[in-house]
Protein backbone atom coordinates (compact mmCIF):
# COMPACT_ATOMS: atom_id res chain seq x y z
CA UNK A 1 0.00 0.00 0.00
CA UNK A 2 2.95 2.73 0.93
CA UNK A 3 4.43 1.40 -2.09
CA UNK A 4 1.37 2.40 -4.19
CA UNK A 5 0.63 5.05 -2.61
CA UNK A 6 4.90 6.45 -3.24
CA UNK A 7 4.06 5.20 -7.08
CA UNK A 8 0.47 7.80 -7.46
CA UNK A 9 2.77 10.67 -5.95
CA UNK A 10 5.45 10.30 -8.21
CA UNK A 11 3.22 10.29 -11.26
CA UNK A 12 1.20 12.86 -10.06
CA UNK A 13 4.30 15.05 -9.55
CA UNK A 14 5.97 13.92 -13.13
CA UNK A 15 2.30 15.11 -14.70
CA UNK A 16 2.96 18.20 -12.84
CA UNK A 17 6.32 19.10 -14.42
CA UNK A 18 5.38 17.59 -18.13
CA UNK A 19 2.45 20.09 -17.98
CA UNK A 20 3.99 22.94 -16.65
CA UNK A 21 7.09 22.37 -19.31
CA UNK A 22 5.24 21.97 -22.65
CA UNK A 23 1.81 24.35 -21.29
CA UNK A 24 2.92 26.85 -23.78
CA UNK A 25 2.83 23.97 -26.82
CA UNK A 26 -0.92 24.82 -26.55
CA UNK A 27 -1.05 28.48 -26.52
CA UNK A 28 -1.45 28.56 -30.44
CA UNK A 29 -4.65 25.96 -30.16
CA UNK A 30 -6.69 27.01 -33.14
CA UNK A 31 -6.68 27.54 -36.53
CA UNK A 32 -9.33 29.72 -37.33
CA UNK A 33 -10.11 33.31 -38.81
CA UNK A 34 -12.65 33.47 -36.32
CA UNK A 35 -10.44 33.98 -34.28
CA UNK A 36 -9.34 37.30 -34.70
CA UNK A 37 -12.52 38.74 -32.96
CA UNK A 38 -12.79 39.65 -29.41
CA UNK A 39 -10.49 37.88 -26.99
CA UNK A 40 -9.75 35.19 -29.58
CA UNK A 41 -11.61 31.50 -29.58
CA UNK A 42 -13.43 31.18 -26.49
CA UNK A 43 -11.90 27.21 -25.05
CA UNK A 44 -14.39 25.15 -23.39
CA UNK A 45 -13.66 24.90 -19.42
CA UNK A 46 -15.50 21.78 -19.19
CA UNK A 47 -12.90 18.63 -18.42
CA UNK A 48 -12.27 15.40 -21.00
CA UNK A 49 -15.11 13.58 -19.41
CA UNK A 50 -17.94 16.40 -19.80
CA UNK A 51 -17.00 16.84 -23.32
CA UNK A 52 -17.66 13.64 -23.92
CA UNK A 53 -21.18 14.44 -22.77
CA UNK A 54 -21.90 17.51 -24.94
CA UNK A 55 -19.64 19.69 -22.48
CA UNK A 56 -22.30 19.99 -20.08
CA UNK A 57 -21.43 20.62 -16.51
CA UNK A 58 -23.19 23.16 -14.54
CA UNK A 59 -25.47 20.67 -12.57
CA UNK A 60 -22.26 17.73 -12.48
CA UNK A 61 -20.50 16.68 -9.55
CA UNK A 62 -18.77 13.83 -8.86
CA UNK A 63 -17.01 11.57 -6.01
CA UNK A 64 -13.35 11.26 -8.12
CA UNK A 65 -13.42 14.35 -11.39
CA UNK A 66 -13.52 17.84 -10.47
CA UNK A 67 -15.56 20.83 -12.09
CA UNK A 68 -14.29 23.65 -13.48
CA UNK A 69 -17.36 25.22 -14.30
CA UNK A 70 -19.55 24.65 -10.94
CA UNK A 71 -17.08 25.11 -8.32
CA UNK A 72 -19.70 24.25 -5.93
CA UNK A 73 -19.49 20.68 -7.24
CA UNK A 74 -15.98 19.97 -4.83
CA UNK A 75 -17.89 19.33 -1.92
CA UNK A 76 -18.44 16.23 -3.61
CA UNK A 77 -15.10 15.65 -3.84
CA UNK A 78 -14.08 11.98 -1.60
CA UNK A 79 -10.30 11.88 -2.85
CA UNK A 80 -7.63 13.89 -3.50
CA UNK A 81 -7.83 13.86 -7.71
CA UNK A 82 -5.52 15.10 -10.25
CA UNK A 83 -6.41 15.44 -13.72
CA UNK A 84 -4.46 16.23 -17.32
CA UNK A 85 -6.16 16.61 -20.44
CA UNK A 86 -4.91 16.44 -23.88
CA UNK A 87 -6.27 17.55 -27.05
CA UNK A 88 -6.02 17.74 -31.20
CA UNK A 89 -7.95 19.82 -33.89
CA UNK A 90 -8.60 18.72 -37.34
CA UNK A 91 -10.36 21.23 -39.55
CA UNK A 92 -11.18 21.50 -42.65
CA UNK A 93 -11.81 25.46 -43.68
CA UNK A 94 -14.62 26.00 -46.75
CA UNK A 95 -15.55 29.17 -49.16
CA UNK A 96 -17.72 28.88 -51.55
CA UNK A 97 -14.40 28.35 -53.89
CA UNK A 98 -11.53 26.82 -51.47
CA UNK A 99 -11.14 24.52 -49.38
CA UNK A 100 -8.04 23.84 -46.90
CA UNK A 101 -6.79 21.42 -44.05
CA UNK A 102 -5.36 22.19 -40.62
CA UNK A 103 -4.24 20.67 -37.45
CA UNK A 104 -2.76 21.56 -34.17
CA UNK A 105 -2.44 19.54 -30.33
CA UNK A 106 -1.22 20.51 -27.63
CA UNK A 107 -2.22 20.14 -23.53
CA UNK A 108 -5.45 21.08 -22.52
CA UNK A 109 -5.54 21.74 -18.84
CA UNK A 110 -4.39 20.11 -15.46
CA UNK A 111 -6.23 20.22 -12.08
CA UNK A 112 -5.76 19.16 -8.78
CA UNK A 113 -8.22 18.88 -6.35
CA UNK A 114 -9.04 17.49 -2.72
CA UNK A 115 -11.49 17.29 0.30
CA UNK A 116 -10.97 19.65 3.31
CA UNK A 117 -13.72 17.88 5.00
CA UNK A 118 -15.46 15.75 2.93
CA UNK A 119 -18.97 17.01 1.55
CA UNK A 120 -18.49 20.03 3.42
CA UNK A 121 -15.60 21.78 1.90
CA UNK A 122 -13.35 20.96 -0.77
CA UNK A 123 -10.73 23.06 -2.80
CA UNK A 124 -8.80 23.01 -6.43
CA UNK A 125 -6.37 24.73 -8.79
CA UNK A 126 -5.00 23.99 -11.84
CA UNK A 127 -4.14 25.95 -15.31
CA UNK A 128 -6.15 25.76 -18.34
CA UNK A 129 -6.67 28.43 -21.63
CA UNK A 130 -9.47 30.96 -21.44
CA UNK A 131 -8.84 31.63 -25.48
CA UNK A 132 -6.76 31.07 -28.53
CA UNK A 133 -5.81 33.09 -30.98
CA UNK A 134 -4.45 31.57 -34.52
CA UNK A 135 -5.41 32.36 -37.88
CA UNK A 136 -3.42 33.10 -41.39
CA UNK A 137 -5.60 34.05 -44.79
CA UNK A 138 -5.83 37.17 -47.23
CA UNK A 139 -8.18 37.99 -50.29
CA UNK A 140 -7.99 40.22 -52.98
CA UNK A 141 -9.48 43.75 -54.20
CA UNK A 142 -8.82 46.23 -56.48
CA UNK A 143 -9.26 49.50 -55.45
CA UNK A 144 -10.54 53.07 -57.27
CA UNK A 145 -7.41 53.30 -59.26
CA UNK A 146 -7.64 49.70 -60.58
CA UNK A 147 -4.46 48.66 -58.93
CA UNK A 148 -4.87 44.85 -57.38
CA UNK A 149 -4.59 44.78 -53.67
CA UNK A 150 -3.53 41.80 -51.65
CA UNK A 151 -4.88 41.77 -47.43
CA UNK A 152 -3.02 39.46 -45.65
CA UNK A 153 -4.07 38.80 -41.50
CA UNK A 154 -2.45 36.64 -39.28
CA UNK A 155 -2.42 36.17 -35.49
CA UNK A 156 -1.41 34.09 -33.42
CA UNK A 157 -1.30 33.67 -29.19
CA UNK A 158 -3.76 33.49 -26.49
CA UNK A 159 -4.81 34.30 -22.89
CA UNK A 160 -4.32 31.22 -20.31
CA UNK A 161 -5.53 31.51 -16.63
CA UNK A 162 -4.06 29.73 -13.43
CA UNK A 163 -6.80 29.54 -11.00
CA UNK A 164 -8.32 28.86 -7.70
CA UNK A 165 -11.62 26.91 -7.03
CA UNK A 166 -13.01 26.71 -2.92
CA UNK A 167 -16.55 25.31 -1.98
CA UNK A 168 -19.04 25.17 0.89
CA UNK A 169 -22.11 23.47 1.65
CA UNK A 170 -23.81 25.09 4.75
CA UNK A 171 -26.15 22.37 4.89
CA UNK A 172 -27.02 18.95 3.17
CA UNK A 173 -27.74 19.32 -0.21
CA UNK A 174 -26.78 22.64 -1.28
CA UNK A 175 -23.27 24.12 -2.34
CA UNK A 176 -21.34 27.60 -3.17
CA UNK A 177 -18.52 28.07 -4.48
CA UNK A 178 -16.07 30.18 -6.17
CA UNK A 179 -13.54 30.64 -8.76
CA UNK A 180 -10.75 33.09 -8.35
CA UNK A 181 -8.92 32.97 -12.03
CA UNK A 182 -5.90 34.92 -13.29
CA UNK A 183 -5.78 35.59 -16.69
CA UNK A 184 -2.65 36.34 -18.27
CA UNK A 185 -0.89 35.91 -21.86
CA UNK A 186 -0.29 38.06 -24.90
CA UNK A 187 -1.82 37.64 -28.19
CA UNK A 188 -0.66 39.03 -31.63
CA UNK A 189 -2.12 40.50 -34.90
CA UNK A 190 -0.39 41.73 -37.85
CA UNK A 191 -2.43 42.75 -40.70
CA UNK A 192 -1.26 43.87 -44.25
CA UNK A 193 -2.36 46.04 -47.48
CA UNK A 194 0.30 44.45 -50.43
CA UNK A 195 0.08 45.86 -53.59
CA UNK A 196 0.73 45.18 -57.47
CA UNK A 197 2.11 48.58 -58.69
CA UNK A 198 5.67 48.94 -57.37
CA UNK A 199 5.25 52.71 -56.83
CA UNK A 200 2.73 52.32 -53.94
CA UNK A 201 3.94 51.78 -50.36
CA UNK A 202 2.51 48.79 -48.69
CA UNK A 203 1.18 48.99 -45.19
CA UNK A 204 1.55 47.00 -42.31
CA UNK A 205 -0.18 47.05 -38.52
CA UNK A 206 1.62 45.09 -35.81
CA UNK A 207 -0.37 45.08 -32.38
CA UNK A 208 0.13 43.08 -29.61
CA UNK A 209 -1.95 43.07 -26.70
CA UNK A 210 -0.60 41.74 -23.14
CA UNK A 211 -3.46 40.70 -19.95
CA UNK A 212 -3.30 40.16 -16.88
CA UNK A 213 -5.90 40.55 -14.13
CA UNK A 214 -8.12 38.53 -11.95
CA UNK A 215 -11.61 37.20 -12.98
CA UNK A 216 -14.14 35.71 -10.64
CA UNK A 217 -16.88 33.36 -11.42
CA UNK A 218 -19.13 31.63 -8.99
CA UNK A 219 -22.03 28.56 -8.79
CA UNK A 220 -24.55 26.75 -6.95
CA UNK A 221 -25.80 23.52 -6.43
CA UNK A 222 -29.16 22.08 -5.27
CA UNK A 223 -28.88 17.99 -4.71
CA UNK A 224 -32.00 16.11 -3.92
CA UNK A 225 -31.90 12.39 -3.45
CA UNK A 226 -35.27 10.40 -4.03
CA UNK A 227 -34.11 7.73 -1.07
CA UNK A 228 -34.89 9.24 2.15
CA UNK A 229 -34.11 5.97 4.46
CA UNK A 230 -33.49 6.20 8.39
CA UNK A 231 -30.65 3.55 9.76
CA UNK A 232 -33.66 1.38 11.07
CA UNK A 233 -34.59 0.97 7.11
CA UNK A 234 -31.59 -1.27 7.19
CA UNK A 235 -32.04 -4.46 5.35
CA UNK A 236 -29.45 -5.99 8.05
CA UNK A 237 -31.70 -4.25 11.01
CA UNK A 238 -34.81 -5.98 9.49
CA UNK A 239 -33.56 -8.95 9.00
CA UNK A 240 -31.78 -9.32 12.88
CA UNK A 241 -35.39 -8.36 14.09
CA UNK A 242 -36.96 -10.78 12.11
CA UNK A 243 -34.93 -13.32 13.37
CA UNK A 244 -35.22 -12.27 16.89
CA UNK A 245 -38.90 -12.26 16.67
CA UNK A 246 -39.09 -15.55 15.18
CA UNK A 247 -36.52 -17.41 17.76
CA UNK A 248 -39.62 -15.85 20.34
CA UNK A 249 -42.39 -16.85 18.46
CA UNK A 250 -40.45 -20.43 18.83
CA UNK A 251 -39.77 -20.45 22.65
CA UNK A 252 -43.58 -19.34 23.12
CA UNK A 253 -45.14 -22.30 20.93
CA UNK A 254 -42.95 -24.64 23.65
CA UNK A 255 -44.25 -22.70 26.11
CA UNK A 256 -47.72 -23.13 25.27
CA UNK A 257 -47.10 -26.82 24.73
CA UNK A 258 -45.88 -27.48 28.22
CA UNK A 259 -48.52 -25.51 29.84
CA UNK A 260 -50.77 -27.43 27.41
CA UNK A 261 -50.29 -30.56 28.99
CA UNK A 262 -51.29 -29.46 32.33
CA UNK A 263 -54.81 -29.01 33.58
CA UNK A 264 -54.68 -26.55 36.54
CA UNK A 265 -56.14 -23.11 36.26
CA UNK A 266 -52.84 -21.34 37.24
CA UNK A 267 -51.55 -23.16 34.12
CA UNK A 268 -54.54 -21.82 32.08
CA UNK A 269 -54.20 -18.31 32.94
CA UNK A 270 -50.20 -18.21 32.47
CA UNK A 271 -51.27 -20.07 28.88
CA UNK A 272 -53.53 -17.48 28.25
CA UNK A 273 -51.11 -14.63 28.53
CA UNK A 274 -48.63 -16.43 26.40
CA UNK A 275 -51.48 -16.76 24.05
CA UNK A 276 -52.12 -13.09 23.97
CA UNK A 277 -47.76 -12.11 23.13
CA UNK A 278 -47.73 -14.93 20.85
CA UNK A 279 -50.52 -12.74 18.60
CA UNK A 280 -48.46 -9.82 19.78
CA UNK A 281 -45.51 -10.85 18.09
CA UNK A 282 -47.05 -12.16 15.59
CA UNK A 283 -48.28 -9.47 14.35
CA UNK A 284 -45.13 -7.54 14.58
CA UNK A 285 -43.74 -10.07 12.35
CA UNK A 286 -46.13 -9.46 9.59
CA UNK A 287 -45.37 -5.68 10.06
CA UNK A 288 -41.73 -5.86 10.17
CA UNK A 289 -42.01 -7.81 7.06
CA UNK A 290 -43.81 -5.97 4.95
CA UNK A 291 -41.48 -2.74 6.17
CA UNK A 292 -38.45 -5.19 4.79
CA UNK A 293 -40.42 -5.52 1.46
CA UNK A 294 -41.38 -2.17 1.21
CA UNK A 295 -37.79 -0.87 1.81
CA UNK A 296 -36.36 -3.16 -1.06
CA UNK A 297 -39.08 -1.68 -3.30
CA UNK A 298 -37.49 1.84 -1.88
CA UNK A 299 -34.50 1.08 -2.31
CA UNK A 300 -34.93 0.04 -6.28
CA UNK A 301 -36.80 2.90 -6.63
CA UNK A 302 -34.47 5.31 -4.63
CA UNK A 303 -31.37 5.13 -6.28
CA UNK A 304 -32.45 8.52 -8.62
CA UNK A 305 -31.07 11.72 -7.93
CA UNK A 306 -32.05 15.17 -9.19
CA UNK A 307 -29.40 18.34 -9.29
CA UNK A 308 -29.94 21.97 -10.72
CA UNK A 309 -26.88 23.98 -10.92
CA UNK A 310 -26.56 27.95 -11.58
CA UNK A 311 -23.22 30.01 -12.45
CA UNK A 312 -22.56 33.00 -12.91
CA UNK A 313 -19.69 35.56 -14.02
CA UNK A 314 -20.33 39.25 -13.39
CA UNK A 315 -18.46 41.69 -15.80
CA UNK A 316 -14.79 42.54 -15.07
CA UNK A 317 -12.49 44.89 -16.23
CA UNK A 318 -9.24 43.14 -17.04
CA UNK A 319 -6.41 45.55 -17.24
CA UNK A 320 -4.24 44.80 -20.21
CA UNK A 321 -1.55 46.59 -22.24
CA UNK A 322 -1.28 47.50 -25.59
CA UNK A 323 1.78 47.89 -28.55
CA UNK A 324 0.88 49.03 -31.52
CA UNK A 325 2.87 50.11 -34.96
CA UNK A 326 1.89 51.18 -37.69
CA UNK A 327 4.42 51.69 -40.89
CA UNK A 328 5.29 51.13 -44.35
CA UNK A 329 7.53 48.62 -46.03
CA UNK A 330 8.41 47.74 -49.71
CA UNK A 331 10.04 43.81 -49.98
CA UNK A 332 13.94 43.77 -51.11
CA UNK A 333 15.41 40.52 -51.85
CA UNK A 334 11.98 38.88 -51.00
CA UNK A 335 12.37 40.24 -47.07
CA UNK A 336 10.59 43.13 -45.65
CA UNK A 337 12.11 46.05 -45.50
CA UNK A 338 10.78 49.18 -43.64
CA UNK A 339 10.38 52.41 -45.01
CA UNK A 340 8.75 54.43 -42.75
CA UNK A 341 6.90 54.39 -39.14
CA UNK A 342 3.60 56.01 -39.29
CA UNK A 343 2.36 55.87 -35.68
CA UNK A 344 3.73 54.23 -32.94
CA UNK A 345 1.99 53.22 -29.19
CA UNK A 346 3.85 52.02 -26.68
CA UNK A 347 2.44 50.55 -23.11
CA UNK A 348 -0.70 51.79 -23.67
CA UNK A 349 -2.09 50.66 -20.43
CA UNK A 350 -5.92 50.15 -20.78
CA UNK A 351 -9.12 47.78 -19.85
CA UNK A 352 -10.67 45.14 -21.83
CA UNK A 353 -14.50 44.39 -20.47
CA UNK A 354 -15.67 40.77 -20.23
CA UNK A 355 -19.54 40.58 -20.07
CA UNK A 356 -21.35 39.16 -17.55
CA UNK A 357 -22.38 35.34 -18.10
CA UNK A 358 -24.86 32.94 -16.43
CA UNK A 359 -25.35 29.40 -17.28
CA UNK A 360 -28.25 27.06 -16.11
CA UNK A 361 -28.47 22.96 -15.48
CA UNK A 362 -29.86 19.99 -14.56
CA UNK A 363 -28.58 16.25 -13.66
CA UNK A 364 -30.42 13.32 -13.12
CA UNK A 365 -28.61 10.06 -11.63
CA UNK A 366 -29.66 6.38 -11.47
CA UNK A 367 -27.07 4.73 -9.39
CA UNK A 368 -24.07 4.32 -11.11
CA UNK A 369 -25.55 3.36 -14.44
CA UNK A 370 -27.29 6.61 -15.74
CA UNK A 371 -26.55 9.75 -15.62
CA UNK A 372 -28.73 12.35 -17.84
CA UNK A 373 -27.40 15.90 -17.73
CA UNK A 374 -28.73 19.54 -19.77
CA UNK A 375 -27.27 23.03 -19.74
CA UNK A 376 -28.25 26.82 -20.98
CA UNK A 377 -25.65 29.31 -20.63
CA UNK A 378 -25.36 32.80 -22.28
CA UNK A 379 -23.08 35.78 -22.28
CA UNK A 380 -23.46 39.64 -22.95
CA UNK A 381 -20.60 39.52 -25.75
CA UNK A 382 -22.06 43.04 -26.76
CA UNK A 383 -21.01 45.08 -23.70
CA UNK A 384 -17.65 43.83 -24.73
CA UNK A 385 -14.87 46.72 -25.50
CA UNK A 386 -11.45 46.54 -26.03
CA UNK A 387 -9.58 50.03 -25.45
CA UNK A 388 -12.61 52.17 -25.32
CA UNK A 389 -13.60 50.19 -28.45
CA UNK A 390 -16.41 48.18 -29.59
CA UNK A 391 -15.88 45.05 -31.79
CA UNK A 392 -19.18 44.43 -33.13
CA UNK A 393 -19.92 41.49 -30.74
CA UNK A 394 -23.11 40.23 -30.07
CA UNK A 395 -25.07 38.39 -27.82
CA UNK A 396 -24.10 34.18 -27.27
CA UNK A 397 -25.68 31.82 -25.93
CA UNK A 398 -25.64 27.40 -25.88
CA UNK A 399 -27.36 24.51 -25.02
CA UNK A 400 -26.02 21.21 -24.48
CA UNK A 401 -27.22 17.90 -23.44
CA UNK A 402 -25.45 14.48 -22.58
CA UNK A 403 -25.86 10.89 -20.98
CA UNK A 404 -23.42 8.43 -19.58
CA UNK A 405 -24.32 4.77 -18.99
CA UNK A 406 -22.14 2.10 -17.43
CA UNK A 407 -23.61 -1.08 -17.17
CA UNK A 408 -22.14 -2.50 -13.95
CA UNK A 409 -19.57 -0.47 -12.33
CA UNK A 410 -18.76 -3.44 -10.13
CA UNK A 411 -18.33 -6.10 -12.63
CA UNK A 412 -15.06 -8.50 -12.08
CA UNK A 413 -15.79 -10.39 -15.21
CA UNK A 414 -15.95 -8.16 -17.91
CA UNK A 415 -14.26 -5.29 -18.55
CA UNK A 416 -16.85 -3.96 -21.05
CA UNK A 417 -19.49 -3.16 -18.21
CA UNK A 418 -17.27 -1.14 -16.29
CA UNK A 419 -16.35 1.69 -19.19
CA UNK A 420 -18.26 4.47 -19.09
CA UNK A 421 -20.04 5.34 -22.27
CA UNK A 422 -20.82 8.69 -23.34
CA UNK A 423 -23.03 10.92 -25.70
CA UNK A 424 -23.59 14.32 -26.35
CA UNK A 425 -24.42 17.42 -28.50
CA UNK A 426 -24.35 21.22 -28.26
CA UNK A 427 -26.08 23.86 -30.31
CA UNK A 428 -24.19 27.34 -29.71
CA UNK A 429 -25.11 30.88 -31.55
CA UNK A 430 -21.54 32.46 -31.18
CA UNK A 431 -20.84 36.08 -30.82
CA UNK A 432 -19.78 36.68 -33.90
CA UNK A 433 -22.34 38.00 -36.68
CA UNK A 434 -20.60 39.11 -39.85
CA UNK A 435 -22.21 40.28 -43.32
CA UNK A 436 -25.53 40.33 -41.34
CA UNK A 437 -25.42 36.61 -40.67
CA UNK A 438 -24.88 35.54 -37.26
CA UNK A 439 -22.27 32.30 -37.03
CA UNK A 440 -23.75 29.14 -34.90
CA UNK A 441 -21.78 26.10 -34.02
CA UNK A 442 -23.20 22.52 -34.13
CA UNK A 443 -21.64 19.62 -32.70
CA UNK A 444 -21.71 15.50 -32.09
CA UNK A 445 -19.83 14.33 -29.24
CA UNK A 446 -18.92 11.22 -27.63
CA UNK A 447 -16.40 9.61 -25.49
CA UNK A 448 -15.34 6.70 -23.10
CA UNK A 449 -14.06 6.10 -19.38
CA UNK A 450 -11.99 3.34 -19.16
CA UNK A 451 -11.26 2.56 -15.18
CA UNK A 452 -7.29 0.87 -14.70
CA UNK A 453 -7.84 -1.63 -12.63
CA UNK A 454 -6.20 -2.17 -8.38
CA UNK A 455 -5.51 2.14 -9.02
CA UNK A 456 -8.43 4.75 -8.74
CA UNK A 457 -7.14 5.83 -12.26
CA UNK A 458 -9.34 6.42 -15.28
CA UNK A 459 -8.51 7.14 -18.64
CA UNK A 460 -11.26 9.52 -20.13
CA UNK A 461 -11.47 9.93 -24.22
CA UNK A 462 -13.93 12.07 -26.13
CA UNK A 463 -14.73 12.97 -30.13
CA UNK A 464 -16.49 15.79 -31.33
CA UNK A 465 -17.64 16.25 -35.04
CA UNK A 466 -18.82 19.81 -36.10
CA UNK A 467 -19.28 22.52 -37.61
CA UNK A 468 -19.16 26.31 -37.14
CA UNK A 469 -19.84 29.01 -39.80
CA UNK A 470 -20.94 29.35 -43.13
CA UNK A 471 -20.28 29.65 -47.04
CA UNK A 472 -23.18 32.11 -47.68
CA UNK A 473 -22.02 35.51 -47.98
CA UNK A 474 -18.42 34.97 -48.58
CA UNK A 475 -18.14 34.04 -45.29
CA UNK A 476 -15.85 30.45 -43.91
CA UNK A 477 -17.40 27.59 -42.99
CA UNK A 478 -15.30 25.03 -40.42
CA UNK A 479 -16.25 21.59 -40.29
CA UNK A 480 -14.05 19.72 -37.32
CA UNK A 481 -13.15 16.63 -35.26
CA UNK A 482 -12.00 17.46 -31.96
CA UNK A 483 -10.46 14.80 -30.20
CA UNK A 484 -8.75 14.30 -26.56
CA UNK A 485 -7.11 12.31 -23.51
CA UNK A 486 -7.57 12.90 -19.94
CA UNK A 487 -5.70 10.55 -17.04
CA UNK A 488 -7.67 11.27 -13.61
CA UNK A 489 -5.37 10.18 -10.65
CA UNK A 490 -7.68 9.00 -7.10
CA UNK A 491 -5.73 8.38 -3.86
CA UNK A 492 -6.41 9.14 -0.24
CA UNK A 493 -3.39 11.70 0.52
CA UNK A 494 -3.27 13.88 4.05
CA UNK A 495 -3.91 11.03 5.58
CA UNK A 496 -1.52 10.33 9.16
CA UNK A 497 -0.90 6.05 8.36
CA UNK A 498 -1.70 3.90 11.70
CA UNK A 499 0.83 1.67 10.06
CA UNK A 500 3.63 2.02 8.75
Amino acid sequence: MIYLKRTLLKQAILLYLFSVSVFSFAQTGTNSPYSRFGVGDLQPASNIKNRGMGGTSIAYSGLYSTNYVNPASLTSIYLTTFEIGLKANLTRLETQQLKQKSSNAGLNYFSFAFPIKYKKWGTAFGLMPYSNVGYSFYYEDTGQDNVRQEHYFEGYGGVDQVFLSNAWSPFKGFSIGLNAAYLFGTTYDERRVEFSDRTYLNTRVIESINYGDFNFSGGLLFTKDSLKLSPSDSINFLNAKLNSIKDSLYAIDEILDELESRQDSASQVRKSEWEKQLAELSNEYERTFERKANVKERKQRGDWSLSAGLTSSLSSDVSATQNKVTESFKYFGGNIQVIDTISTVRSNKGIIELPFSYGVGLSMRKGNRWLFLADFSSQNWAQFTKFGEVDSLEDSWKISGGIQFTPNDRSLSNYLEVIQYRIGFRHEQTYLQLRNTALKEYALTFGFGLPMRRVATTINLFGEFGRRGTTDNNLIEENFFRFGVGITINDRWFVRQKFD
